[in-house]
């Protein structure tokens, strides 16, 4: 698909923040659309009842039974509709009539159970496993006839929907049952109800997928998909700026600024509904203390964080759960940047300036920050600027 080239920023940031997804595109043959995947390896199995490799090749060749809608709320994939009990124990699913398998089999309630009933047993080490757990206990899956499938919960669960969701892919039973997971041809060669087929793969470079023209939505408009594993971001780079991939994401600064330079490339950004959080431990040291954590939060300002540390695309926010998710609670209390209020709060909780850092009861307020982000520009930036600001209220 040379020249419809695109690429996208992924960025997390901050104590509460919104991620932006940017996307870059050029205009070329819109036949078969090229990703360069950069951080996941192409490797067998392709089989998402037991591995979660190769995930975007995965979600193309394969349906869950429930989706999402542009707010992050539950939709119909498989499952046409579903039915709540009042008790909030028992879903039950309406499936789709119209799914067929890609070898033309019919797509049933045989498969969701056998889905389900593979995932639970601990032999298979799924790791579709926990979807189906309710707080450690395994909820119980019946068939009620050939498109109605009813799940019993152990108890109510608000999650229940969105496990069923994402990674949740449903497999075939008549090509799955009896046969050892582990081994099974169905790993190199999969089937799905995805928009797009299997066609070829080849390990640590590319697979390689036909639009699917039987699928219940309809007909992909591309007629193929290539996602190709590329080692790095800038080897990725490269190829997009000869128009050997139409699609990437870029982790940095460094790299949105390369794309901006190609010719022919539009970039795009939208709410990924990803967070970058610093979570304290409520049982240690000085943290358990409510004024202490509201300290913390008002010593820096959000959005001069995100600045500072990433490219300018992410938002600042207060709360897990982004904007566009209709978990979203805009009446949350907010913490804008006020020193002299994180000042009055650790006086208040009994903290006493002595050597520099704030002490009590001969105990200096001192702690490691340990920091994970596969997102961040520059993850040792982020720690150092939250360092600083801490610093600055005598907290070290």
């Amino acid at each position: 698909m040379k020249g419809h080239r695109l690429v996208v920023l992924a960025v997390a940031l901050a104590v509460l923040l919104n991620v932006s997804l940017i996307e870059v595109q050029t205009q070329t043959d819109p036949k078969t659309f090229v990703l360069g995947q950069v951080g996941f390896a192409l490797t067998l199995p392709i089989n998402p009842i037991i591995r979660r490799a190769n995930p975007r090749a995965t979600f193309w060749m394969f349906d869950s039974l429930v989706g999402y809608t542009q707010d992050m709320r539950p939709a119909g994939q498989l499952a046409e509709r579903w039915e709540i009990s009042p008790d909030g124990k028992t879903y039950t699913f309406y499936l789709r009539r119209n799914v067929k398998w890609h070898d033309g089999h019919p797509f049933t309630a045989d498969d969701v159970v056998f889905t389900a009933e593979t995932a639970l047993d601990r032999k298979n080490a799924s790791p579709s496993r926990r979807s189906y757990l309710i707080r450690g206990e395994p909820v119980k899956v019946e068939k009620i006839d050939a498109y109605t499938v009813r799940f019993h919960l152990p108890q109510p669960s608000f999650l229940f929907l969105f496990n069923m969701a994402g990674w949740n892919l449903i497999v075939p039973k008549h090509l799955l049952q009896g046969k050892d997971l582990q081994t099974a041809e169905f790993n190199s060669r999969p089937i799905g109800t995805g928009p797009f087929k299997f066609v070829e793969f080849r390990e640590r470079q590319y697979i390689r997928m036909a639009a699917n023209p039987d699928y219940f939505r309809g007909r992909p408009k591309l007629d193929g998909w290539i996602t190709r594993e590329i080692g790095d971001q800038s080897s990725a780079l490269a190829a997009l700026a000869k128009g050997e991939i139409d699609f990437m994401r870029v982790d940095n600064r460094e790299g949105l600024e390369t794309a901006k330079r190609f010719s022919g490339v539009k970039i795009y950004s939208y709410d990924a509904g990803w967070i970058f959080a610093f979570n304290m431990n409520h049982k240690a040291s000085f943290f358990g203390d409510t004024r202490v954590r509201q300290a913390l939060a008002y010593a820096f300002d959000r959005a001069q964080l995100v600045k500072t540390v990433v490219a300018d695309l992410p938002v600042a926010w207060s709360l897990i759960g982004p904007p566009t998710s209709w978990a979203h609670n805009a009446n949350v209390p907010r913490y804008p940047k006020d020193v002299a209020k994180a000042r009055a709060l650790l006086s208040e909780a009994g903290l006493r300036p002595a050597d520099g850092v704030l002490q009590k009861d001969g105990k200096p307020f001192k702690f490691t920050v340990i920091i994970q982000s596969p997102t961040a520009d520059d993850p040792e930036s982020f720690a150092v600027a939250l360092r600083e600001a801490w610093k600055a209220i005598g907290v070290e």
